[in-house]
């Protein structure tokens, strides 16, 4: 029993104190459990600057001020249109979480623009960063690109084709981003880099070689004048036909021909400048100019000052000489050289050098590719000779395969057989039509007849010839041809009377009779130094007018035609 109290006893005398201790140690370990954890710092950002590299991209930099005391979990960017817009409708650009501090960027292409007013809405954004404290933003920053696309375009000119570079700031740009429109037409970017494309001038311009164009680009909602004078040239393609004689119609096809005959002006050779014709069935064409003097013709044509040469020769082809007619050919006969390989311009160059021997005539061109000319008398061909022909045109010079034969004119009759002065004599034969003869009354002296026809020659007996028989000869350089038939009689002229037999100075007479003729001559008489002048003639009346200072007296009346004199065996009473 004393052991178990013992032990009861020293169980009760140490339960109390095994007890307290417990009890202290337990409050110690309970009061560790509910003490506050210390305090961890947040992660702090700041948008640092917002950049437009284009229309439609943006740069954005943002920087780690305080990575705070925890991990970084994500940070980036946020950024929407219009500053009324709120947070929550904006798109988030995220960076992801691997950064402990300073700066952070990202670059947005493609961006799409709403319009409000009619203008490119604001480019709002800030920057943020995320951590165990939850998500914090930088300052907000908000932009609108009122920058210029294109800096310069080179060169300001151009035609289908051509290459033009257009500087300007492209970053992040595709070549899907971008419009160039010339004179509203867009062409496909050819290159891009960041400060620069290039583009080929389009097709379907609709203006002509020397016109001015708009040039624009257009980057979203954002458009600005690139040129407002581009100048179009004419891009020629090719041309037809490439070969043929002066005066040859060579026709242009290309882009952007010339809208009127004055735009553009063609060379030959670099020296003969042909102003083109335009027309809205055949397009643009030239004539080949009778002044090319090589027969291998390199053409170009005006860009501004400089000349574009064209890639084609054009071949001058000669004319052929067809036929002469007539051969045999009288002198001062008109010739005809039908030539082949021909055309004629009404307005173009038809000057042809011809030579029958080795003297030149004067020649004029028809449409139906006749050389016309006068065999000239001046040249002395003889009768029955043979002369070579050639013609020279443009680089040219061609001959006949057959001479010309010189023939002389033919006589075979004539009538009347008599006559009075001024009558007219017709001697028929072979003569050359326009011409004039010289016909000669019993080989001396001689009257002009004009060649009416081919088969007729018509001239008058002059006032003044002797009254009798004559025998007729056609006069050539060579030779005289004889007109048969037999003889002519000149019948004589008489005068008759004068009316009023007595006049007053300045009064009109007549004098009446027949064979009267006057070719164009001088016809006066003369009373005691007195002149009366001759007002007409008819081929029986004579009217004269008496000078008014005529003293009275009988006058005989003489009359001095053409240098001759004539007693017309009548005479003048001048009274007061």
């Amino acid at each position: 029993m004393k052991i178990l109290r013992f032990s009861a006893t020293i169980r009760h005398g140490l339960l109390m104190p095994s007890l307290i201790l417990l009890v202290i140690l337990f409050s110690l370990g309970c009061g560790k459990d509910k003490a506050p954890a210390p305090e961890i710092p947040p992660a702090e950002v700041e948008t640092s600057s917002l950049t437009f590299n284009s229309p439609i991209g943006v740069e954005i930099v943002g920087k780690i001020i305080n990575p705070g005391g925890g991990k970084i979990t994500d940070h980036g960017f946020i950024y929407w249109f219009t500053a009324e817009d709120e947070i929550s409708k904006g798109t988030k650009v995220s960076l992801g979480g691997e950064i402990t501090s300073g700066f952070f960027t990202t670059t947005i292409n493609g961006l799409k623009f709403p319009e409000v007013n009619g203008l490119q809405a604001l480019f709002v954004a800030k920057a943020y960063v995320t951590d165990k404290n939850g998500t914090r933003y930088g300052e907000i920053f908000s932009s609108r690109y009122n920058g210029s696309i294109v800096s310069s375009i080179i060169p300001n000119e151009g035609k289908t084709g051509d290459i033009i570079a257009l500087a300007g700031s492209y970053k992040g740009l595709k070549p899907g981003d971008i419009k160039i429109t010339f004179g509203g037409i867009q062409t496909p970017i050819k290159t891009i880099t960041d400060i620069g494309v290039t583009v080929e001038v389009p097709t379907g311009i609709p203006v002509g070689h020397g016109q001015t164009i708009e040039v624009k680009s257009s980057v979203g909602s954002f458009t600005s004048y690139v040129s407002h004078e581009f100048r179009i040239w004419a891009n020629i393609k090719d041309m037809n036909p490439k070969f043929g004689p002066i005066n040859t119609k060579i026709r242009f096809t290309g882009d952007n021909l010339p809208a009127s005959k004055d735009a553009m002006h063609v060379y030959f050779e670099q020296h003969s400048e042909v102003t083109g014709n335009s027309d809205y069935d055949n397009g643009f064409y030239v004539g080949v100019p009778g002044n090319i003097m090589t027969e291998k013709l390199t053409l170009s044509y005006k860009k501004g000052n400089v000349r574009a040469v064209l890639p084609w020769e054009f071949a001058l082809t000669p004319p052929v000489i067809k036929s002469i007619s007539p051969n045999p050919a009288l002198d001062l006969q008109t010739v005809a050289i039908q030539l082949d390989n021909f055309l004629y311009l009404q307005r173009g160059y038809n000057e042809f050098s011809v030579k029958v021997g080795n003297f030149q005539q004067w020649v004029t061109a028809n449409e139906d590719g006749k050389l016309i000319f006068r065999l000239d008398h001046n040249a002395k061909y003889a009768t029955g000779n043979s002369y070579p022909v050639s013609i020279t045109f443009g680089p040219h010079t061609v001959s006949s395969s057959t001479a010309l034969t010189i023939a002389k004119p033919e006589a075979t009759g004539f009538s009347p057989k008599a006559g009075l002065p001024g009558v007219p004599i017709h001697i028929t034969g072979k003569f050359a039509k326009g011409a004039n003869y010289i016909v000669k009354f019993n080989s001396s002296g001689g009257v002009f007849f004009d060649a009416v026809s081919e088969s007729e020659i018509v001239g008058r007996v002059l006032m003044g010839m002797e009254a009798k028989t004559y025998t007729l000869s056609v006069s050539t350089d060579a030779e005289n041809v004889l007109v048969p038939g037999g003889v002519f009689e000149v019948l004589p002229t008489r005068f008759d009377a004068v009316s009023p037999s007595s006049a007053t100075a300045g009064s009109t007479i007549s004098i009446t009779g027949e064979g009267f003729y006057n070719n164009g001559s001088t016809i006066t008489a003369n009373f005691a130094g007195h002149t009366a002048h001759v007002n007409s003639v008819t081929p029986n009346k004579i009217t004269l007018v008496l000078g008014n200072s005529t003293p009275p007296g009988t006058y005989r009346i003489k009359l001095d035609w053409d240098n001759r004199i004539y007693d017309t065996g009548q005479s003048i009473t001048v009274v007061r």
